[in-house]
């Protein structure tokens, strides 16, 4: 029982039991109270958090299924017009539609290179719940260094280009046997070379190297930039999906990776 009238409530539990006689009668009357306040909160705490953890997983539910829905469409709307992309450049390139340059033809080689890469993407993102389960699978095979790096460099000849800054790649001769995710290499690289046209002030140079290297992997790769530099430290954020010290660069200046 509880007070009906109180400002905090209580919980109470009587209880009682009666001592008889020889001749049966009742001789005496025991009743005990005892404050069942704590027990009643914690039985009512758990209650109430098994509520909301029934409506949080009912908002995940919701949220998986919008998910499953957006990805279904963005499989649609985005490929649709992609693949509308790469036909009619392809066709131009053909020259199905009369004769063009060899600038022409290098500049629709840059789109059809770039539409490709966002398929590629696409694909992975509707990848997601594989990745998310853990089960995502590479596809590692042999690949051609210098033709990875001059696709990673064409991606992001358009950008550099209208910032006047000059693009370069040194691949060491000889290197082979390097095995990986050609599409994932890739995109790793693009991202890396983005950043660095961003970055880069106008008329400067960024480049990619590829040496061979003494230890057990094959080769290594890196892009060099002359602007801005990082601080040392804050390189321990790097890792960090949302850094919030970009203090030492323009405000407007955002890359590949960065919110």
């Amino acid at each position: 029982m509880r007070p009906a009238h109180a400002e905090e409530q209580h919980w109470v539990l009587f209880s009682g039991m009666t001592i008889a006689g020889a001749d049966g009668a009742t001789r005496l009357g025991i009743v005990t109270r005892s404050d069942i306040t704590e027990r009643k909160r914690a039985e009512l705490a758990r209650a109430a958090h098994a509520e909301m953890l029934s409506h949080t997983n009912v908002a995940l539910t919701r949220a998986l299924t919008l998910k499953d829905e957006f990805l279904a469409m963005m499989s649609h709307e985005l490929r649709t017009p992609l693949n509308a992309v790469l036909g009619i450049t392809e066709a131009l390139d053909e020259a199905h539609y009369g004769p063009i340059t060899d600038r022409q033809h290098q500049a629709l080689g840059s789109v059809t290179q770039s539409a490709r890469h966002l398929l590629a993407i696409l694909s992975d993102i509707l990848d997601l719940t594989s990745i998310e389960a853990g089960k995502a699978a590479l596809d590692v095979r042999a690949v051609d260094v210098d033709i990875l790096c001059r696709a990673a460099l064409q991606s992001v000849q358009a950008s550099a280009q209208a910032k006047g800054i000059q693009l370069f790649r040194t691949v060491t001769f000889g290197i082979e046997g390097l095995r990986a995710d050609e599409r994932r290499l890739t995109q790793i690289l693009t991202n890396l070379l983005d950043n660095a046209v961003k970055f880069t002030p106008q008329g400067g140079r960024v480049g990619l190297e590829v040496r061979r290297t003494p230890r057990r992997s094959p080769s290594r790769s890196r892009s060099g930039t002359r602007g801005s530099v990082l601080p040392r430290r804050t390189t321990r954020d790097c890792s960090s999906p949302s850094p919030r010290w970009m203090g030492g660069f323009p405000a407007r200046t955002r890359g590949s990776g960065w919110d």
